[in-house]
């Protein structure tokens, strides 16, 4: 009986890792789907950024992937994720990063 749980406890040990790699890899699948809310392009003086539908977000040419709920958007580019506080209040979207807030505003086009 003793073995049995061990056994079960290492198979959830091990699918849980590999849950954890294959996340990390996508982060929509750690936080949910894109936010609507954050769809489209936003200019600020440091430039233009874009967050399409399908979990691509576009910063100063280059592609990452990104994720968002709860208040903070997940970007992952070539392994490392970053976190970034944000909010979106009466029109404009501010972005936390390393305790600096960058604001942007939507672009219509």
């Amino acid at each position: 009986m003793l073995l049995r749980c061990l056994m079960l406890f290492v198979a959830l040990l091990l699918s849980s890792v590999a849950v954890s790699v294959q996340a990390a890899d996508h982060p929509r699948e750690v936080a949910g789907k894109p936010a609507a809310r954050l769809i489209g392009t936003w200019r600020s003086a440091n430039g233009r950024i874009t967050f399409q539908s399908n979990g691509i977000i576009v910063y100063k040419g280059k592609r990452h992937y990104y994720a968002a709920g709860n208040g903070v958007i997940q970007i992952t580019h070539k392994r490392i994720i970053r976190n970034l506080p944000y909010k979106i209040f009466d029109g404009k979207l501010t972005i936390t990063d390393d305790g600096v807030d960058t604001v942007y505003t939507r672009e219509y086009r």
